[in-house]
């Protein structure tokens, strides 16, 4: 009697077992939410320390899309959304300083030499001040005041007064910036952990 030899064995699943699509499908939605809301939290921090808080979660949104090829997470058109609001954000608070310190009757040269002080008195501020958020929120408006000051006393000649109130003018608007973009990154989280939810 010959032997039976078995050549090819077909794997018939058991009625209500799950397949890995199966699997795949249940398990990826959560996932991809769990790292929006990781991304998001770190974003958030980063934002509160003047940091790019919000292009860290566009980033991740863009490395979610790329690691699930299978989920459709976020439409084109609302990443497009999101990076508009991101780049307002961005030239609003570059330009903050500068606005204010126009508005209180500074010069051109103070509000630029405004922008400059708060960029080096935000780090500055990080590393002399190492209390979360104050230093470095402190330190741009300290910085952007202080050179807007010392650019209308010395480049503008103009008295102590005038350029207290430019000083005054560009420290406020820095710290309006600040505000600015730590809505604009509530506004990005909430809208990418919305959409990574919600199919």
């Amino acid at each position: 009697m010959r032997p039976l030899i078995v050549t090819d064995v077909h794997y018939v699943p058991i009625r209500g077992q799950p397949t890995a699509s199966f699997v795949e499908k249940m398990f990826e939605p959560v996932l991809i939410v769990l790292i929006m809301l990781l991304a998001v939290a770190i974003g958030m921090v980063l934002a509160f320390l003047t940091l790019p808080g919000v292009w860290f979660m566009l980033a991740a949104a863009v490395a979610v899309e790329l690691l699930f090829p299978s989920q459709t997470v976020f439409h084109p058109a609302t990443l497009i959304t999101l990076v508009v609001v991101a780049i307002l954000g961005e030239i609003i608070e570059i330009l903050a300083s500068a606005v204010g310190a126009g508005k209180a009757g500074g010069s051109r040269k103070s509000g630029f030499f405004s922008v400059i002080g708060a960029m080096i008195g935000a780090i500055a501020g990080t590393v002399l001040i190492p209390i979360p958020l104050v230093g470095t929120i402190g330190g741009a408006c300290i910085g952007a005041g202080l050179f807007a000051l010392f650019s209308e006393r010395l480049i503008e000649r103009r008295d102590w007064d005038q350029s207290a109130q430019v000083a005054r003018g560009a420290a406020l608007g820095r710290l309006a910036a600040t505000f600015v973009k730590i809505t604009i990154a509530i506004v990005v989280g909430v809208a990418l952990v919305w959409a990574a939810a919600v199919p």
